[in-house]
């Protein structure tokens, strides 16, 4: 292992570089400091622990595998990931990278292994819903989540300085995906997880197809999920719980969650599907979602925050959209604010609690749809 710190010790953090000990030494000066920040602290362990002895990672996963767990990730699976995305978007040393993204999570930790491996120039940002709008100078690459991106998009006018993003922790829609083509900035979506080191397939917005990075391939199984085989960043062949269509080994079209799937009077359905159909004509956040039902076991509802939608304007948006019978929900949920977690994906699993609770008190109003 001394080797191979040996080979990755050097970070250029905010305009300046050190090397070995003296990065170690500042990096503990600094996490002494008890006027520190949340987000510099994540940072700085992040560093200390790079540099350690240790073969390995702690990293915290979302769950797209399976109940969210802690585990170990190999320290040579990380430098392999970084060497696919500098390989892929031709990053090259001196390259100045943004990182407004948490340390404590993968997407922040692999920016800072980039760094090392790519000897690139990364600035650390407070992590925050529009990175964009407080950068103060130009970059090459940054990673962002989709609420970042359409915070953007609705603030920040003219070109962006940043000439590569790539986003990542859930999807964005088609209306804001017409916005971004018309900057100069390439953007990307990338998928991946904690267990796969960050993301092993990317795709330009502009394409409908997800495509492996090298040395990755893809399969699905017995429930349309994706697996995946990526011997250089992951030991074991990865099972999601990600329903897909498989175009080829090195190619796939996303679906929607297995584990989100709603089942409403023997009818399967995948809500991140139906709402694709919907968001090009609701413009307030919102989810579909399901309530326990006597005879169908579980019945749609939509869960939306914009308190000046009446009934008659969902069933005008539900008609513009042309669900189907079976498609379309029974009741509309108003919630102050949909729950979500520290990145920014929504708590499916606990909305649905939260909404089959008839004294939440979140819960603004209720419309009811004939079925």
């Amino acid at each position: 292992m001394g080797q191979f710190i040996n080979t990755y010790h050097t970070l250029t953090l905010d305009g300046i570089t050190r090397s070995g000990e003296v990065l170690r030494d500042y990096c503990s000066a600094q996490l002494s400091d008890d006027g520190i920040a949340d987000w510099e602290i994540a940072i700085y362990q992040f560093c200390l622990n790079w540099l350690s002895s240790d073969d390995t990672i702690v990293a915290q996963t979302s769950g797209s595998t399976g109940t969210p767990k802690e585990i170990k990730i190999q320290k040579k699976h990380m430098v392999a990931s970084a060497e696919k995305t500098i390989a892929y978007f031709n990053l090259e040393p001196g390259d100045t990278a943004l990182l407004p993204l948490s340390a404590n999570y993968i997407a922040g930790k692999m920016m800072l292994v980039r760094a090392f491996v790519g000897r690139l120039s990364i600035i650390g940002m407070v992590p925050c819903s529009n990175p964009i709008a407080e950068l103060k100078q130009h970059v090459n690459f940054a990673p962002l989540v989709p609420m970042q991106v359409i915070n953007a998009l609705q603030t920040v006018k003219g070109e962006w300085p940043v000439d590569t993003i790539i986003i990542g922790g859930g999807a964005i829609s088609d209306i804001y995906k017409e916005q971004l083509r018309l900057k100069q900035t390439a953007f990307y979506e990338t998928y991946g997880m904690t267990e796969t080191v960050s993301h092993i397939a990317l795709k330009n917005i502009s394409e409908s197809s997800f495509l492996a990075l090298k040395g990755v391939s893809f399969s699905s199984d017995e429930r349309e999920c994706l697996c995946i085989d990526a011997p250089d960043v992951v030991s074991e062949k990865i099972v999601t719980n990600d329903i897909v269509q498989l175009n080829s080994q090195t190619s796939f079209s996303f679906i929607g969650r297995y584990d989100n799937v709603i089942n409403t009077g023997g009818i399967k359905l995948v809500p991140e599907k139906l709402e694709a159909k919907i968001v090009a004509h609701l413009k307030t956040p919102f989810v579909i979602s399901s309530l326990p039902n006597d005879l169908l076991g579980e019945e749609l509802v939509l869960v939306y925050t914009d308190p000046t939608l009446t009934k008659a304007k969902l069933s005008d948006i539900f008609r513009k959209t042309k669900l189907t019978k079976y498609e379309m929900p029974r009741k509309a949920i108003l919630l102050s604010q949909l729950p979500l977690t520290e990145t920014e994906k929504v708590k499916r699993a606990y909305l649905k609690g939260l909404i089959a609770k008839a004294d939440a008190q979140c819960i603004m109003k209720k419309i009811m749809f004939k079925p």
